[in-house]
């Protein structure tokens, strides 16, 4: 029975099946973009968190001669300041480029869901 646009049936099963297959697609896509963002943050934590630099002998044992950057922003030692992944400039950087696959993940779960939502919508025929 055509409808209104002039679709059959037939026609607009087609483009259910079309868009359920588009939202799949998108929906791995959205994971792709999501386990790139948890990379990117995972990195951006380990370089604020982690102590770096050579390891030195102290009363405590073998440590590192640099504290993590959340521990200590400015350090002193010409050492630590020289290791440019651990500076502040870097880290910011770092975390702009990690926004860019959040927003990106989040932008295609919605749209994946938008086309999940069109997929399965029921037709109404005229009354």
């Amino acid at each position: 029975m055509p409808s209104d646009t002039g679709e059959t049936r037939d026609d607009s099963a087609d483009g259910h099946a079309a868009l359920r297959v588009r939202a799949r697609r998108i929906s791995w896509w959205s994971a792709i973009w999501y386990v790139l963002a948890a990379a990117m943050w995972a990195l951006l934590y380990f370089l604020l968190a982690a102590d770096y630099g050579p390891e030195v002998t102290t009363d405590r044992g073998s440590e590192s001669l640099c504290q993590a950057p959340l521990l200590n922003p400015w350090p002193d030692n010409h050492i630590c300041q020289t290791d440019h992944l651990h500076q502040w400039p870097t880290l910011l950087g770092i975390l702009a480029l990690a926004v860019i696959p959040s927003v990106a993940a989040a932008a295609t779960t919605v749209y994946a869901k938008l086309l999940h939502h069109l997929a399965h919508r029921t037709l109404r025929t005229p009354a």
